[in-house]
């Protein structure tokens, strides 16, 4: 009996959801997605897949990736949305999914196995040294966009590689110059509920938003609330040099913390910066100044030197990633 897909990747902004089986022996794809930031409207997206689809759900596999930590294997908090709703395994059984054969994992844990397949056409070298032979290649993957993800694929002579997911973004960031402390300075005097900043402040749609906000303060300029995908744009399209200076300093600090990364598990099979916002970024990606903050290391600079970094431009990874760990399911 041939054994049915459905892989489901729960952003803090969009989610999507994706079906393959087998019908009259041919494989078929079904794709979902929608902008959705509460349990009721998440449920009825599964519900709606999975109930108008000739899916058979008793010969079933079924991995959900959520943008938040993974609790006991079968909760999550998720803090991007309003209320911050818990969402339990149970629920998810109830809605009709199998219920010996639903894993919960975090998003990056989709993204990384999505990377473990890439082809050389699905991603981009903006560094590339020369290959070191006989090492071990671990990697890292980031994600920078709505949110901050990052995990490490740690890789083991003849094992198969292991995903980690980390939430070390969520660790207090430094200055990474003197305007990044002014910057910083703004930015916490306006949460009360916050001692420090970490990396996520900085690099996430609300963070690029407050990020420019405090720079137009800095610079004694009018307020203008923009949305992060306005700021980028601008950026991108160089129309708004206060834009441009935001943008710059949301990939500076990814690559500060890709530096720490780097140092911690020596990542020599590559670090692998992926999702949309990369996609649609990575024309500012190439000419800003990421690579030279990545750099930016007076002892082990020539260990980072080592390290290939790429940019990701097949879509959906996270959605291939649950298909793959669908598989290593059976």
């Amino acid at each position: 009996m041939a054994i049915n897909f459905i892989s489901i990747d729960v952003g803090g902004t969009f989610s999507r959801l994706r079906l393959q089986y087998f019908q009259k022996g041919k494989l078929k794809t079904e794709n979902f997605q929608k902008a959705i930031d509460s349990k009721k409207q998440l449920f009825h997206l599964i519900e709606t897949a999975i109930n108008n689809s000739p899916i058979k759900l008793d010969n079933a596999i079924c991995c959900v990736g959520f943008a938040g930590v993974i609790i006991n294997e079968n909760s999550v908090k998720m803090t991007n949305w309003s209320n911050s709703p818990t969402i339990e395994l149970w629920e998810l059984h109830d809605l009709g999914l199998p219920k010996n054969y639903t894993k919960m994992v975090n998003d990056m844990e989709l993204a990384a196995f999505g990377c473990l397949g890439l082809s050389d056409d699905d991603f981009y070298p903006i560094y590339e040294p020369q290959k070191i032979i006989n090492k071990t290649e671990n990697k890292l993957v980031i994600a920078p966009g709505t949110g901050f993800g990052t995990a490490f694929i740690v890789s083991k002579k003849g094992e198969q590689p292991t995903v980690i997911s980390s939430e070390i973004q969520h660790s207090q960031i430094p200055f990474i110059d003197e305007i990044h402390g002014e910057i910083y300075k703004i930015i916490l005097a306006k949460y009360s509920d916050k001692g420090f900043l970490n990396f996520e402040d900085f690099v996430s749609g609300k963070g690029l938003e407050d990020v420019y906000l405090a720079i137009l303060e800095f610079k004694n300029q009018p307020e203008i609330k923009k949305k992060a995908a306005e700021i980028a744009k601008e950026a991108i399209q160089k129309t708004d040099e206060y834009a441009v200076q935001s943008l710059g300093y949301f990939y500076r600090c990814v690559a500060r913390l890709a530096q720490v990364m780097s140092l911690f598990c020596s990542p020599l099979g590559g670090i692998f910066i992926c999702g949309s916002s990369t996609i649609k970024n990575q024309k500012f990606i190439k000419k800003s100044n990421f690579l030279t903050e990545y750099f930016n290391c007076e002892i082990r600079d020539e260990l980072l030197k080592q390290v290939p970094i790429y940019l990701v431009t097949k879509p959906d990874i996270n959605i291939v990633g649950g298909l793959s760990i669908c598989q290593g399911m059976i």
